[in-house]
């Protein structure tokens, strides 16, 4: 789950304040369960919140309706009903927002969509709490040296009014998520195989990831960015970031 900036103004992109919230939850309980008294913790009044899709519920989006800020949620095809009606949106009839960048050995285009929801648009009905807005965000990318190309693709929901809606707004929020993501579980997952561990009695598990959460905020600390990548011997010359997972 992420908090970030709200309040910019038509086509200001997403800004870098964005705050990942994790805390180790008590055995036995979801996460689903954790979402509404972990941001108890805070105030949400007129922030952005983004979430994994499994938290994309009506339950949540009242809640964040309640507390004064705004949801950003994906929306996987496991969701049959709401994803179904996502999709039947007229995509190809609605504007395109498209970014391009260059770096870490490819290139990604982005590619945008906004649809106002409103049945004076004539649009299938999408009776999810307060919602304004869906989404299509399409990411195609090239790969430099291997020259292999991907393509992914994401629709999403939002409840954030007409004065701040933009493509480039709200595909910022979905990036930042996603860059907030990757930081935190990938290169636990993947480059420290957390789901192979077989540390599963008393607090192990509890240790185990806070010991990755240490290595990894160390390596960043020092500098280096592509975690998951080897490392050279010597750090960079300056830190281009220092940010703690937790």
């Amino acid at each position: 789950m992420a908090v970030h900036d709200g309040g910019r103004r038509r086509g200001e992109a997403c800004g870098h304040h964005r705050l990942p919230l994790t805390r180790p939850r008590p055995v036995g309980s979801s996460e689903i369960s954790w979402f509404e008294p972990l941001l108890d913790s805070i105030d949400p009044t007129g922030k952005v919140v983004t979430a994994d899709a499994l938290h994309t519920t009506a339950e949540h989006a009242r809640y964040l309706h309640a507390r004064g800020a705004y949801y950003v949620f994906t929306v996987k095809e496991n969701q049959h009903r709401l994803h179904g009606l996502l999709d039947s949106l007229p995509w190809h009839d609605i504007p395109t927002h498209t970014t391009e960048n260059r770096g870490h050995g490819r290139t990604e285009r982005r590619i945008t969509q906004l649809a106002p929801l409103g049945e004076y648009l004539g649009y299938p009905t999408i009776d999810f709490p307060h919602a304004t807005h869906a989404f299509l965000i399409e990411r195609y990318t090239t790969h430099h040296t291997s020259g292999k190309h991907t393509a992914h693709a994401a629709l999403g929901i939002t409840n954030i009014t007409r004065r701040w809606a933009h493509p480039a707004h709200v595909g910022g929020y979905v990036r930042g998520h996603w860059h907030i993501e990757n930081k935190l579980h990938y290169v636990r997952d993947v480059t420290y195989t957390e789901d192979a561990s077989r540390a599963r009695t008393g607090t192990g598990p509890r240790v185990m990831a806070s010991l990755r959460n240490l290595a990894i905020s160390t390596i960043r600390h020092h500098g280096w960015i592509n975690t998951a990548a080897t490392q050279p011997d010597t750090p960079p010359d300056h830190y281009t970031y220092s940010e703690s997972p937790t």
